[in-house]
C-alpha cells in the first residue's frame, strides 16, 4: 500500500474515495457502484454488526478510481 498511496494522507484519500463513490458508474452495468452490492452479503454484515461482531471488508478492485473490478 505504501507504494500506491504513500504520498496521500488519510483525509485526502477519504475525500477522493467519497467523491469517487458519489459520481462513478460501473461501465458495464451503467449504474453507480453503490447500487451494485450483493444483497445477501450486505444483510449478513448488518446482522453480524447488530449482534456486536466486528467485520472487515476486502475487495479485489485495484484502486480507488478504477474503471473495472474483475476480469
Amino acid at each position: 500500500m505504501e507504494g500506491a498511496f504513500g504520498d496521500v494522507d488519510v483525509e485526502d484519500f477519504a475525500r477522493s474515495a467519497a467523491d469517487f463513490l458519489a459520481t462513478a458508474e460501473h461501465p458495464g452495468h451503467r449504474r453507480p457502484y453503490t447500487e451494485l452490492g450483493f444483497v445477501p452479503m450486505i444483510e449478513l454484515l448488518g446482522y453480524l454488526e447488530a449482534h456486536e461482531f466486528t467485520s472487515s471488508r476486502a475487495t479485489s478492485c485495484p484502486a480507488v478510481g478504477a474503471t473495472s473490478c474483475g476480469p
